[in-house]
């Protein structure tokens, strides 16, 4: 069995990026309370079709850049396979790693040399690669269109100033392109999906953890 390792604050900050990503690429954009009297019939319409678009899909594979209000600029690859298989890898020189697969979530810190094992279930990774999202209680606030682009912003219900998320997809057929997240302090994180394949077959082995990092006392 892995030895539980107690994730840095560093790895915190990451799942906590991993939630972003549960709420874009899963979370069903349920208008209530205060977004529902702000939306005309055309925007829930189209809340509903970005909904029953985003639970559809099984695989995503891309390459993704993240920009922040700070100017750090990150690039990586992500893959997800519903359910219950997702890994992030960061470019180098800083290549965090973190796999889900079975009912561990992997974090590999290339910094520390350290390796942490969390019940996947207790991290926001568990949204994400669920087959099926369940409804969250989030209030969407504006429905923007362009010519061939859709973008949604939306907050967790009843909490406004926790920050808030804008999906941008293009239309046309509906593709997710990239996420805006803005904080309870005003910073704001960017993160565009690069040439991402949707719905296609990804190497088993992607999902597979080789430990890099020295052996840690206790471990088996």
């Amino acid at each position: 069995m892995p030895h539980d390792i107690k994730p840095s604050k560093r790895i915190a900050a990451l799942l906590g990026a991993a939630l972003v990503a549960t709420l874009a690429l899963g979370a069903s954009s349920v208008a209530r309370a205060e977004g529902e009297s702000r939306l005309s019939a055309a925007d829930r319409a189209d809340v509903a079709r970005i909904e029953a678009y985003l639970n559809s899909i099984k695989t995503v594979s891309a390459r993704f850049l993240q920009t922040s209000s700070g100017g750090n600029v990150v690039q990586g690859t992500f893959d997800l396979e519903r359910p219950g298989k997702m890994r992030v890898q960061y470019d180098p020189p800083d290549p965090l790693l973190m796999i889900a697969s079975g009912i561990w979530l992997t974090v590999y810190d290339p910094e520390l040399k350290q390796t942490s094992y969390l019940p996947i279930d207790s991290t926001p990774a568990y949204f994400l690669v669920k087959n099926k999202i369940d409804p969250q209680d989030v209030t969407v606030t504006k429905v923007e269109r362009g010519a061939d682009s859709l973008r949604v912003t939306l907050h967790e219900a009843g909490h406004p100033d926790q920050g808030r998320l804008t999906l941008v997809f293009s239309d046309k057929p509906l593709q997710l392109e990239k996420w805006t997240v803005i904080d309870a302090t005003g910073k704001t994180i960017d993160v565009a999906l690069l040439n991402p394949r949707f719905d296609q077959k990804i190497d088993p082995d992607a999902f597979k953890f080789v430990d890099p990092s020295p052996m840690q006392p206790g471990r088996q």
